[in-house]
């Protein structure tokens, strides 16, 4: 049977000429693979997700009360809230954690008391789920210090007495 240039017998039956091109297979295969790897990838990058806002917050809070003590031993008083000590060129701190929600700051920082030895300072983030108190605001001041971890979603901050806490 003689051809045309196009792959057809020139007797009018057509045949089907294989191209380029994927079947309906392959690419099912593919898409499958696909959604396998990033069944895999999500839980990972949530979690890292989680680990680097919990660092920040962590960071954050640590830098405003050392910047606040900073403040206070300058102006012999510490500042009213994140927004006067950031305004004042102390410290690049936002008022709103990395959940969006406002940093919680102890007494010294509304009563504008001025430093003396020992004195408590804290900054806290209530944690992903804003549920936790800060452990520093419920402690006495001669309580044992250590608050190493909240627990799953827990709140993050920094005490100049306690030092760090920190959600999973």
């Amino acid at each position: 049977m003689r051809r045309s240039h196009r792959g057809v017998p020139e007797s009018g039956s057509r045949l089907r000429v294989a191209g380029p091109g994927f079947t309906l297979i392959e690419l099912l295969i593919a898409v499958g693979i696909i959604a396998i790897l990033a069944a895999i990838a999500l839980p990972m990058l949530q979690d890292a997700l989680r680990r680097t806002r919990n660092a920040r917050a962590a960071s954050d809070t640590k830098v405003a009360v050392t910047q606040a003590v900073v403040y206070a031993t300058d102006r012999n008083r510490f500042p009213l809230n994140l927004t006067v000590l950031r305004n004042s060129g102390y410290v690049n701190v936002q008022i709103r954690d990395p959940w969006n929600r406002l940093y919680r700051l102890n007494s010294v920082f509304a009563n504008q008391s001025p430093p003396s030895a020992g004195q408590e300072v804290w900054v806290c983030s209530l944690g992903p789920v804003g549920g936790g108190g800060c452990p520093a605001a419920a402690s006495p001041a001669n309580s044992l210090p250590g608050f190493p971890n909240t627990g799953l979603n827990g709140a993050v901050g920094y005490s100049m007495i306690y030092g760090a806490w920190i959600g999973n």
